[in-house]
């Protein structure tokens, strides 16, 4: 008999592609997500990336209009232009400085892999500002002492550019290795995609195999029963070892060899009755025969004898 639960040909046949495709998804989602991750972590890596060259870039670009802003104040104090105006100038340039020397220690609070960097631009910007301030206070009073305490202003302000500058360059040579990275990261997640999708073609392909083979199994068993049976070996028998529809034929044949074996053996018991009974009959009409020839033979006997005796009768009436 096939185990209780078995599947049937017809399911087992649907199993293969179904399963195939199910084992498909599986690893293309899986790839897909694989790809997903690497990307947001690759995205967020250029975030941070450029992140950062943008606040380098936004320092120098502030440090460069602060200081022509100096320059245009220092300019218009040797023409005697209005206070006012003039106030106005050094105060801009001097939020101006503030703003970048906050984003840029910002920056360097966040942790990242140039906080050194950071720092050290916000300090040079800080002694620039601190140095241009004093140069404008001394252009109030005496514009050629303004002019000459400029000349340390100029310093701080080339090391505040060298610095924000030097930033800018490592800033885009990280970025390019992270566009470097990302591509790797990409090519590494796509092969790793494209084996786990080979994987799961190989595993429809085993799973195919061993699927057909099971179903092909017992179909050969069975004909090389029924051959076995064709040739007068009723004894053949298939063991079902499932319940489906191949299952159910292996037990229909069993059955059937049964009872084609048991009809001969009945068949073979009979003949041999029959020619029994024939022999003993044959027997029985030799003794009869025989029986029928010792009576013709004593009626043989006596009709001479009564012949004789008719003779001697005659004689002797006579």
């Amino acid at each position: 008999m096939g185990r209780p639960g078995s599947l049937s040909l017809q399911t087992k046949i649907l199993a293969a592609p179904l399963l195939a495709m199910a084992l498909l998804v599986a690893f293309g989602l899986y790839a897909l997500r694989e790809l997903h991750q690497e990307r947001q972590r690759t995205r967020t890596l250029v975030e941070v990336e450029v992140a950062g060259l943008d606040a380098s870039r936004a320092a120098a670009h502030s440090v460069a209009a602060s200081h022509a802003d100096v320059y245009r104040a220092l300019a218009l104090l040797r023409v005697n232009a209005d206070e006012k105006t003039v106030a106005a100038i050094m105060k801009q340039q001097a939020a101006r400085l503030e703003a970048a020397v906050k984003a840029l220690q910002a920056r360097a609070a966040a942790g990242t892999g140039e906080a050194a960097g950071y720092r050290e631009t916000a300090l040079a910007i800080a002694a620039y500002a601190a140095q241009a301030k004093k140069a404008f206070e001394m252009s109030e009073v005496d514009v050629n002492m303004g002019a000459m305490a400029m000349q340390n202003a100029d310093k701080d302000y080339e090391v505040a550019i060298a610095a924000a500058a030097a930033i800018v360059a490592r800033r885009a040579e990280q970025l390019e290795s992270a566009a470097a990275q990302a591509d790797a990261d990409f090519r590494r997640a796509s092969a790793f995609a494209g084996g786990f999708l080979a994987l799961g073609v190989l595993s429809c392909l085993a799973g195919s195999i061993v699927l057909g083979r099971r179903i092909s199994r017992p179909v050969l068993a069975l004909t090389g029963a029924l051959g076995r049976c064709a040739g007068g070996d009723l004894a053949a028998r298939v063991e079902a070892r499932d319940s489906d529809e191949v299952g159910r034929a292996c037990e229909a044949f069993n059955s059937l060899a049964s009872r084609l074996q048991e009809l001969i053996s009945r068949i073979g018991r009979s003949a041999e009755e029959v020619a029994g009974a024939a022999t003993e009959l044959a027997s029985t009409s030799g003794q009869m025969a025989a029986a029928s020839a010792q009576q013709t033979e004593a009626a043989s006997s006596m009709a001479a004898s009564v012949e004789q005796m008719t003779v001697s009768i005659g004689q002797v009436s006579q």
